[in-house]
């Protein structure tokens, strides 16, 4: 919020601090306290405060379970390792190889340090997300086009025998002979009202052109999110093991290169 330009006041807990926090954003004369019927019961400070301390432990807890150990990793908490320290010198070696090796990896790949990794893992989950998102909106588009275009076809295979009803002297005798093809037609167009197409005007060819042209955005757009999906989870594995190898969370500025091996 301090970023934002908004001033706040009160926000210490302690014994003698004041009973609520207060914000003040940018030109605006008059504080605004912090409580439920002000600003609502989840900016008041002992809420902010919650609020901050659970996000502190989710993002602990999703660490926690990101950084899994890679099979090759050497455990050095065995026992074998801690009453010899020599193997446990090697093993670490090892491990810090197998680190070095991830880095220069990433480093291939493009990646000068991992909050450029971060950012790309980001960006495509995003993408995924999004193309995802587009495919289902896509699925059902498809199905209204294609439910379209099966009615109109219907209808233009069926249609003569409506005109021919209408125009026939003996309907009663004309409608015992084509009563099918009068019940298509007019399921058809009843169908084809419904989602707004407009009869007089109905181009069969425009209806299977913006079918195939759906089903084609359809299939390059779910192509394109699994690709970004695909590669979202292989830099957050490398990435993962990375931080397993090294004992944690690395610091993002770290440089990913051949020459950098060592400052890991």
């Amino acid at each position: 919020m301090i970023a934002k330009g908004y001033e706040i006041r009160d926000a210490e807990i302690s014994e003698n601090a004041h009973k609520y926090i207060a914000f003040r954003a940018p030109g605006q004369e008059r504080w605004i306290r912090g409580r439920a019927k002000s600003l609502g019961a989840e900016y008041t400070r002992e809420r902010i405060k919650d609020r901050i301390e659970e996000k502190a432990r989710i993002r602990a807890e999703r660490m926690k379970k990101l950084i899994s150990r890679p099979a090759s990793m050497i455990d050095t908490s065995e026992n074998r390792f801690t009453e010899s320290p020599g193997l446990r010198k090697w093993a670490e070696r090892q491990n810090l190889k197998a680190a070095a090796k991830m880095q220069s990896e990433l480093a291939g790949m493009g990646f000068s340090s991992l909050s450029e990794v971060n950012e790309k893992i980001e960006t495509l989950h995003l993408q995924a997300k999004t193309g995802k998102k587009a495919t289902v909106d896509l699925d059902r588009r498809k199905k209204t086009a294609s439910e379209i275009l099966h009615f109109a076809r219907q209808y233009e295979e069926n249609r003569r025998y409506e005109k021919g009803y209408e125009k026939s002297k003996d309907k009663e005798r004309y409608y015992r002979t084509h009563r099918t093809g009068i019940h298509l037609a007019w399921g058809a167009r009843e169908r084809l009202r419904n989602t707004g197409v407009d009869l007089d005007s109905l181009n069969l060819s425009k209806l299977e052109a913006e079918y195939t042209r759906i089903v084609s955005d359809r299939e390059n757009t779910s192509a394109a999110y699994k690709s970004a999906e695909a590669e979202c989870e292989k830099l957050k594995k490398i990435r993962d093991d990375l931080y397993a190898y090294i004992g944690g969370e690395p610091s993002q500025n770290i440089a990913l290169g051949h020459e950098q091996k060592q400052t890991l």
